[in-house]
C-alpha cells in the first residue's frame, strides 16, 4: 500500500535513479552524509576533518515528484531559514554507502555516469581514494525524459516507475521527520518486484560551513572542459602529497595564467592554463596568489570532475579553494567542493 503522503515531511520520486546515483557517488568519500531538505530541493553534504566540505545540489526540478511539508514538531532539528528561503530546512545524517547499495538493488542503478564523456576506461587509477567504479564506461546520453506531473487524488505506485524500453530503476523516497528512517521504494516497473528499504537516520551536528569571501582580488576561472583538468591531475606522480595553485596576473609579455604544480618522490609536474578562451572561458586575477592543498582532498573531487561538463575554480584571499562542477542536465544540478589550504611553515 502506498504511504500516506501527508504523514511525510518529504516525498520525492524519480523514474530513473541513475542521475541521482551519479550525484551521490560524486561526493561519496566519507562514511556519512548530511541530507538537507528544503522546498528548493535536496543538498547532500559530506566533509573530511572540517578541512574539506562537498555539497551536491539536487533541485526539486530533478525529481518527477517533490513535496516538502515541514511540521512544527521538527523545528528543533531544522536550520534557520536563509534570506531566500520561505521555509526552514531540515537536516538528518545517513550512511551514504547504504543508500547507494539500496538504489542499486536491481542492478540498474549502478555507477552509470550519465553526464561525462565516453573515455573513462582509459583513465588511470593512480590517486589514493579513487575507487574502481570511477573508471567505468559512461554512456554518452543525457536523461531527456519529459517530466510529467503526477495526477492528483488517489495515486498508485505505477506512476513512480519507468515504463518503456530498457531497464531503469524507479524510486519513491519518503521521510517522516526526526527519529524516523529514510524509506526508499524501488522497482523496475509496478508489475514486477518492488523492494522497500528503511535506512536508519543518524542524529548528529549540522553541516560544517566554510564561508567563501567573494573579494574582487580573488582569482577565479571557468575551465571550458572538466576533462582537461581531470586528465592532467590523473597523470600526476602517485607519490605527490601536496598540490599548489598559483594565480599569475597578466603582464605586457604574457597572459594571465592559472598554474598547478606538484612535487613527488620521482619528479615534479607543472600545468599551465593561460587565459585562452579555448581553454578558460573566463579568468580573473588581479594579483599573484599561491596556496597549497592536500592531494588527497583534491582527489576526493575527481569523481565529480569526471562526470561534469565545466569546472569553476576560485580561491579567496584566505586560500579557501572552491571547485564547482556544472552537470549537463540544465536543471541547476551542480556539485561544489570547498577546501582549506595547508599552513606552510
Amino acid at each position: 500500500m502506498p504511504q500516506n503522503k501527508n504523514a511525510n515531511v518529504l516525498v520525492a520520486a524519480v523514474h530513473d535513479v541513475r542521475p541521482f546515483v551519479t550525484l551521490l557517488r560524486a561526493v561519496n568519500f566519507n562514511a556519512t552524509a548530511a541530507i538537507v531538505i528544503s522546498s528548493a530541493g535536496l543538498t547532500i553534504a559530506v566533509e573530511d576533518a572540517k578541512m574539506l566540505v562537498a555539497k551536491a545540489y539536487a533541485p526539486c526540478e530533478m525529481f518527477d515528484e517533490y513535496d516538502y511539508s515541514p511540521r512544527n514538531e521538527d523545528a528543533l532539528s531544522a536550520e534557520e531559514p536563509d534570506d531566500n528561503d520561505e521555509e526552514p530546512s531540515l537536516i538528518f545524517h545517513i550512511h551514504l554507502d547504504t543508500v547507494l547499495e539500496c538504489l542499486n538493488i536491481f542492478g540498474t542503478g549502478s555507477a552509470t555516469l550519465l553526464y561525462g564523456n565516453n573515455d573513462n576506461k582509459r583513465r588511470k587509477k593512480q590517486w589514493a581514494g579513487l575507487s574502481d567504479d570511477s573508471n567505468e564506461e559512461q554512456p554518452n546520453g543525457v536523461r531527456k525524459e519529459k517530466k510529467v506531473a503526477p495526477p492528483k487524488g488517489n495515486t498508485t505506485l505505477d506512476q513512480f516507475f519507468f515504463s518503456g524500453e530498457g531497464k531503469k530503476t524507479g524510486m519513491r523516497m519518503t521521510y517522516a521527520g526526526q527519529g524516523h528512517p529514510l524509506v526508499l521504494i524501488l522497482g523496475e516497473d509496478a508489475a514486477g518486484p518492488i523492494t522497500t528499504c528503511e535506512i536508519e537516520t543518524i542524529e548528529e551536528d549540522g553541516v560544517t560551513e566554510l564561508a567563501f569571501d567573494d573579494s574582487l582580488n580573488s582569482p577565479s576561472s571557468w575551465i571550458k572542459q572538466s576533462s582537461w583538468l581531470s586528465d592532467s591531475l590523473l597523470e600526476l606522480d602517485p607519490s605527490c602529497e601536496k598540490l599548489t595553485f598559483l594565480g599569475i596576473p597578466a603582464t605586457e609579455k604574457s597572459k594571465a595564467t592559472l598554474r598547478i604544480t606538484a612535487e613527488g618522490t620521482f619528479g615534479s609536474t607543472q600545468m599551465d592554463y593561460p587565459y585562452d578562451r579555448d581553454v578558460l572561458e573566463t579568468f580573473e586575477c588581479a594579483q599573484f596568489v599561491k596556496f597549497t592543498y592536500r592531494v588527497a582532498h583534491i582527489a576526493s573531487a575527481l569523481k565529480a570532475m569526471q562526470t561534469s561538463l565545466k569546472t569553476s575554480l576560485r580561491i579567496d584571499p584566505d586560500g579557501l579553494l572552491s571547485l564547482q562542477f556544472m552537470m549537463a542536465t540544465g536543471l541547476g544540478i551542480f556539485i561544489e567542493f570547498r577546501c582549506l589550504p595547508l599552513v606552510e611553515e
